[in-house]
């Protein structure tokens, strides 16, 4: 009797066992989220048949060339790198670039938008904030409606490159995931980043702030959302490009279990073991 009694203890014990550990990984699998943006380094394009083709450098989106997975309705442009956008790109006005040389007045420039690492490898987008301003736009599907999503990214402020484009400029974006398009009252806003303007002894940089990274948390509307970024500048006529690039929409840390559940848990199957085993000892012993 000994025996069957032993046995079955041991039997029931390995069963809890398997539960409370099944439940702390599929805990610990749901804390890693997916990535629920396509093309969020703007690495992935698609040129179009144009009388100013697209190059390798990028171009103006929804003219010469597409970014899948994105949609544009503004004077928005693809960049493949900084120094693509200091060399410049075909657009439905010419020939098209952003300041960004790393010399100015013949001193080099520390933090130049043409020898400037873009986060995360990939390109980036280039919006104009003051002229034919439009959002870019993706649908985020995979989502829970009432659930919160952090929507990551790093962003920029530049200045589109010309004789007389020279003086000082702001930018930000306005940022949204819901069933409407980001606008002026729509979503939230970065914080806005200024230029010097390159007619000024404070230049320092030649019309490029570096990129600075940010986080929004967004609660779904639905199993599926709109995506979008809205960039604003000053002052018109002195174009004023807000930089974007690594974006990525995953689910909030609030969504997931808090970290303190999943060390209880490990510790309670711990406390299961160690229990389990003075009881064996007991039963032999008996």
């Amino acid at each position: 009797m000994h025996i069957l009694k032993l046995t079955s203890m041991k039997s029931h014990t390995k069963a809890i066992l398997a539960t409370m550990c099944g439940g702390l990984v599929l805990s610990l699998a749901q804390t890693a989220s997916a990535d629920l943006v396509a093309n969020g380094d703007f690495t992935a394009t698609t040129p179009i048949s144009a009388a100013n083709p697209s190059s390798a450098s990028g171009g103006e989106l929804h003219y010469n060339i597409e970014a899948t997975g994105w949609t544009s309705t503004g004077y928005n442009f693809l960049f493949s790198s900084g120094a693509a956008a200091v060399s410049g790109v075909n657009s439905s006005y010419g020939a098209f670039s952003l300041w960004g040389d790393n010399t100015f007045n013949g001193s080099t420039v520390a933090t130049a938008l043409g020898t400037t690492a873009v986060p995360g490898g990939g390109g980036f987008i280039g919006a104009d904030g003051a002229f034919e301003v439009g959002a870019i736009t993706q649908t985020i599907n995979g989502l829970t409606a009432g659930h919160q999503y952090d929507v990551s990214f790093y962003y920029a402020a530049a200045q589109q490159k010309g004789n007389n484009y020279k003086s000082a400029t702001s930018d930000y974006w306005t940022v949204n995931l819901g069933s409407q398009i980001a606008s002026s009252t729509v979503g939230q806003s970065t914080e806005t980043l200024s230029l010097p303007g390159e007619d000024t002894a404070a230049h320092a940089a030649n019309n490029f702030s570096g990129w600075v990274h940010a986080t929004m948390t967004f609660t779904a509307s639905a199993a599926s959302d709109i995506l979008s970024f809205l960039a604003t500048g000053s002052p018109s006529g002195q174009p004023p490009f807000a930089l974007l690039t690594d974006v990525s929409v995953e689910a909030a840390p609030t969504s997931t279990p808090e970290p303190s559940s999943l060390v209880g848990g490990g510790l309670a199957v711990l406390a299961l073991v160690a229990s389990s085993g003075r009881m064996f000892r007991k039963a032999k012993q008996s």
